[in-house]
């Protein structure tokens, strides 16, 4: 019986054993997908009053509630909700003074001199003028769970050499509030996007926090995902294998959609990307997911005019270590997009981005036969040079289904109109409409099945290369589906690279958008 008893006693150590080690090799994570309310009723005067903008963002607090007690009813311990998701759907920002009121001071958790008074909600009254912060501590205490979340926030500069003439900075900030209600993480987002209420963040920032599940998670904000910094500096310096990615991201050509930028990221620096979704244009700014070293773990996108909140969860293995591709071997210098520019961008996103022929990108169209194939080459100047090669799959269409396809060779630091940011792109999407104006409305469209299809472009060898693919409806691919890689140009020529992604050989996809996107300095 002794003998029994011991066998009984070791085989329960192994079990319980093995359990803390399963237990510990993910952790469970939820994001968003969220449509703000609109602002009820509608204002008379702008910039409107602060209790009225408070009360507009508590509206959009209580919604984000239902999201986090949801998830962690289902086992959620970190949810991720979108850029701009606290702000009314139907309020776009025309300058500083219009976006002040729905601003709160958000303290610098990183200061040694705040770390006794960074617990917001069991000090709620020192911060009685910042009931978003309160509201979302108490959230994040109540429910013993980590939440990150994004708002406006404003810091008071006199003094400083770089102050706006306001007096004031003015940031898009990504805030996480630990399971204890304390503020762990803070991050202000470094490249604007058509934001005239906000300034870009004036020093580098590699902003990380740790959860009390034992990992440690970078932050980063929408169009950030386009530059060099600080994703490096969280990869290369920090070794961040886990990002936290609130988004209000616009699905306009030459990148494909949101999810598929996540998933090409997630890729390409062997990351876990959890990323959130600002949902307010539908189809136009739909896609996020949870992804793992490019492996899909659970996506979403709305590919119908009407906005959708929505919700993913998935387990996320827990990386001892990044696996970073062969490209990502050094810092790059800091580069906002009105540094590129050399001129502050303040004016309006536009509403309606259909695909301008008279734009200066080399392009080329083509038709989507059943069984026809081609391949071709486009140039710009001497800086670019794309490879495009397909087959489309045999078998008859119906008639009028058969598809219209642009390949195009773009340089966008001659277009900051178009994107304002400094990559090249080699890809092909699915267009509707005479000339293939409107690559935005394909979105909702079934594309055709290609049953080979190759994207190769000459790269700098030192910057890194996106591989992106988007199916039918919003869809993607398995990594293993698409084979990317790189050789040098030439036996003597270690500076440029020819970068190729194709589909494996007995892969099929209906393709609606494919491009290889690099970053450049």
């Amino acid at each position: 019986h002794t003998v029994t008893k011991m066998k009984l006693f070791v085989l329960t150590v192994v079990l319980c054993a093995a359990y803390v080690a399963a237990q510990g090799s993910s952790y469970r994570a939820a994001v968003v997908e969220y449509y703000a309310l609109p602002i009820a009723p509608a204002p008379t005067e702008r910039p409107v009053p602060r209790s009225v903008a408070t009360a507009e963002l508590l509206k959009n607090v209580a919604e984000f509630t239902l999201f986090a007690k949801r998830a962690k009813a289902e086992g959620a311990q970190i949810i991720v909700f979108p850029e701009n998701g606290l702000y009314p759907a139907d309020v776009h920002f025309d300058d500083r003074d219009d976006i002040f009121p729905y601003l709160e001071s958000v303290p610098d958790p990183y200061d040694e001199a705040n770390q006794d008074s960074l617990n917001i909600c069991e000090q709620r009254a020192a911060y009685k003028n910042a009931p978003v912060l309160v509201a979302m501590s108490c959230l994040a205490k109540d429910l013993s769970m980590t939440i990150v979340f994004d708002m406006g926030s404003v810091e008071q500069c006199q003094g400083d050499k770089v102050c706006p003439e306001d007096g004031r900075w003015q940031f898009n900030t990504q805030v996480a509030m630990g399971s204890d209600g304390t503020l762990i993480g803070r991050y202000h987002k470094r490249h604007l996007y058509y934001e005239p209420g906000y300034n870009p963040s004036p020093y580098p920032q590699l902003s990380t926090f740790t959860t009390d599940f034992g990992v440690e998670f970078g932050m980063l904000i929408c169009f950030d995902m386009l530059f060099h910094e600080p994703s490096f500096g969280l990869v290369v310096e920090r070794r961040i294998s886990n990002l936290v990615y609130s988004t209000s991201w616009v699905n306009k050509p030459p990148t494909p959609l949101a999810n598929a930028v996540q998933q090409g990221y997630s890729r390409v620096y062997g990351m876990n990307v959890l990323a959130s979704q600002n949902a307010h244009n539908a189809y136009l700014s739909s896609g996020m997911g949870i992804f793992s070293g490019g492996s899909v773990l659970a996506t979403y996108y709305n590919n119908t005019d009407a906005p959708r909140s929505n919700m993913l969860l998935a387990d996320v293995p827990i990386q001892s270590d990044i696996f970073p591709a062969p490209q990502i071997s050094r810092l790059s210098v800091l580069q906002s997009a009105e540094q590129l520019l050399g001129r502050p961008i303040t004016k309006s996103m536009p509403r309606s981005l259909p695909f301008d022929p008279a734009l200066p990108i080399v392009r080329r169209m083509f038709t989507a036969t059943p069984g026809s194939s081609d391949s071709f080459s486009l140039e710009v100047k001497d800086d670019l040079q794309c490879n495009f090669t397909y087959t489309i799959k045999s078998g008859a269409a119906p008639p009028g289904t058969v598809d219209q396809y642009f390949a195009m060779a773009i340089d966008a630091r001659t277009l900051p109109d178009v994107l304002p940011a400094p990559v090249y792109a080699c890809g092909i999407g699915l267009c509707v409409g005479e000339d293939c104006k409107d690559t935005l409305g394909a979105v909702q469209s079934r594309g055709s099945v290609f049953s080979s299809l190759g994207i190769s472009g000459i790269f700098d060898n030192k910057e890194v290369v996106y591989p992106l693919l988007s199916t039918s409806f919003g869809g993607l691919l398995p990594p293993s589906a698409l084979s990317v890689g790189s050789v040098p140009l030439s036996s003597g020529n270690t500076a440029k690279l020819n970068t190729r992604m194709q589909l494996q050989r007995g892969e099929t996809a209906e393709v609606m958008g494919a491009a290889l996107l690099q970053i450049l300095d």
